[in-house]
């Protein structure tokens, strides 16, 4: 992705759109720093003016800087994300796609790319499919820069598998079908026998939805497994996806 990005603690000039939609004046938004000036945004009552500043999260985080992206900015994108009743699925979408280009040229080491878990882990749950989609792209992108990390820590290996965890285990089926999706890149970063076996939950799971997530991404699974004696415990779930008299399966 091409940004025209400001220099760290310089603010992006303010845009028309949030020029209209809020009472300060130009003078008073051009004092505020870039952090300032993206709340001030995200806090409007104007859509236009929120998915404007969601655009502009990349130029805001580069012109903040690698330490306040992680102290203040990164915290309050998972407030606005977490936050009841949820944003607009326009905004979360914009989200999940922004965040991609902060690994790594702003979070490049394990810890700070943990600190975006949170936020992955409620994308993946939401009801709107695309949103959800693209989360799966946003961990699947954090597990290629984390690779480059290896041997990962302990306490990381365990943090990615805890999440894993709760995607399969919620009630919902949305977030089980997104796990579906981030499972393989999870194993073959991790390595994590129990991954295997949550796999094996969303084959056999009672929503057609579920099983077909995970009849879609099986192949690729089983190839990240490596070995054949791996392999094989999946074997009897993939024939019995295959004789699975769901139309959606």
């Amino acid at each position: 992705m091409s940004l025209s990005l400001s220099p760290a603690g310089i603010s992006p000039a303010p845009s028309l759109t949030l020029a209209r939609s809020i009472a300060q004046g130009v003078d008073e938004l051009n004092q505020m720093g870039p952090f300032e000036l993206f709340q001030t945004q995200m806090e409007t009552g104007s859509s236009e003016a929120k998915v404007d500043a969601m655009k502009r999260l990349p130029v805001v985080a580069f012109a903040m800087g690698i330490s306040p992206v992680s102290s203040d900015l990164l915290p309050y994108l998972q407030q606005i994300a977490l936050q009841q009743p949820p944003m607009d699925d326009e905004l979360l979408l914009l989200m999940a796609k922004q965040l991609q280009t902060f690994v790594p040229a702003l979070l490049s080491k394990p810890p700070q790319i943990l600190d975006l878990l949170p936020i992955v882990e409620r994308l993946a749950a939401v009801e709107e499919t695309v949103v959800r989609d693209e989360a799966v792209v946003l961990m699947n992108h954090l597990c290629t820069h984390l690779k480059k990390s290896a041997p990962l820590d302990t306490s990381v290996i365990t943090a990615l598998v805890n999440m894993a965890k709760r995607l399969v285990g919620a009630d919902w089926f949305t977030a089980k079908v997104s796990a579906a999706g981030m499972l393989p890149e999870l194993y073959t970063l991790t390595k994590h026998s129990e991954l295997g076996y949550l796999y094996k939950e969303l084959c056999m799971d009672e929503t057609p939805m579920v099983r077909r997530a995970a009849s879609q991404y099986l192949g690729q699974f089983l190839e990240t497994l490596g070995s054949k004696e791996k392999s094989a415990e999946l074997i009897p779930v993939l024939q019995q996806l295959c004789k699975d008299e769901r139309d959606s399966v």
